[in-house]
């Protein structure tokens, strides 16, 4: 195996979306050595690959991607020769960070760094899924041709988190049937917020009828707690048993965020509810997702009535 370091995206949902690309260099005889957010160890517990966390510093990241590097050269003598890391972020200084340890990578030329990558792709157009866009990236490197449609990530769920799942499950007295409601989103899109507005309602609506989880992240615990209090209120959850209690649900619905790409990629009966999201580059991908969008928003009877229909067709 050729061992190849990959800067992985800063998200959790780009994360998600950059997992076919990673497959697809373990597929063609390359050994992903993946570093990222601290988080992503812990997202990515079920997948075989080695995961280090990338400091805050830009003194100390250069200094793990120089040992890295070492390691990598250890295993194999010709890994400087050729470019060896692939870039799935698109910023200016993890371009830099990799030259300055030394490194040769690939990256789309954006953001004033194509004289910083051995090997500058040309950003394709941007009607493609980002889960395609990563893809592509990755051919460069294997020199494969990536497929016509985005390929669907999948995130496996380790044995420990589907057991802690269990356990807090047991713990808060939820049985099944239950559902797992994301209405947290970060961010704006053309001055929109990406959150759906009848989040509150429609949970209130939704608990009437069966348990209903929420799993607040950090900065995220006071809003739950106030415009949730219907709901089973699951705090300090990591991401892996996050993605296990995502399996188990009878249906999720989420904004545009990372956790719906999550239960997209553990194959959880995901509502994706999107308004100002542009879901054909940004959509979860997965054979139990059902999209619902419009503009601004979808109205809460629309998406009762998707809901209804995953329910009835729950596993």
């Amino acid at each position: 195996m050729v061992p190849v370091l990959v800067r992985l995206p800063n998200w959790v949902g780009d994360v998600i979306m950059a997992l076919p690309a990673v497959a697809h260099l373990a597929a063609h005889g390359y050994e992903p050595r993946l570093v990222g957010r601290r988080w992503a160890a812990t997202l990515l517990a079920g997948l075989p690959w080695r995961v280090t966390a990338r400091p805050g510093r830009l003194v100390d990241a250069v200094r793990v991607w120089r040992e890295l590097r070492d390691d990598a050269r250890a295993a194999d003598p010709g890994f400087g020769q050729r470019a060896n890391t692939l870039l799935l972020t698109n910023s200016f200084s993890s371009a830099a960070e990799a030259r300055l340890a030394g490194l040769r990578p690939v990256g789309y030329r954006q953001d004033g760094r194509g004289w910083l990558l051995t090997t500058a792709v040309a950003r394709p157009d941007g009607t493609r899924h980002e889960s395609l866009r990563f893809r592509m990236l990755a051919a460069e490197l294997t020199g494969h041709a990536p497929p016509d449609e985005a390929p669907v990530p999948t995130l496996p769920v380790t044995g420990a988190a589907a057991a802690s799942a269990t356990a807090l499950l047991a713990a808060q007295g939820i049985q099944a049937p239950f559902a797992v409601l994301v209405p947290f989103a970060t961010g704006t899109l053309a001055g929109q917020s990406k959150a759906w507005p009848d989040f509150p309602a429609y949970a209130r609506q939704l608990a009437s009828r069966l348990p209903v989880i929420v799993v607040p992240g950090p900065g995220e615990v006071d809003s739950a707690r106030r415009d949730y209090p219907q709901t089973h209120c699951l705090e300090d959850v990591d991401l892996a048993i996050y993605a296990a209690l995502l399996q188990r649900a009878s249906v999720v619905v989420a904004n545009d965020t990372g956790p719906g790409h999550i239960a997209a990629a553990v194959g959880a009966p995901l509502v994706s509810v999107l308004g100002p999201t542009d879901a054909g580059r940004y959509r979860p991908l997965g054979a139990q997702v059902r999209l619902i969008q419009a503009s601004p928003w979808p109205t809460i009877d629309a998406v009762a009535a998707t809901v209804d229909a995953t329910l009835a067709t729950a596993r």
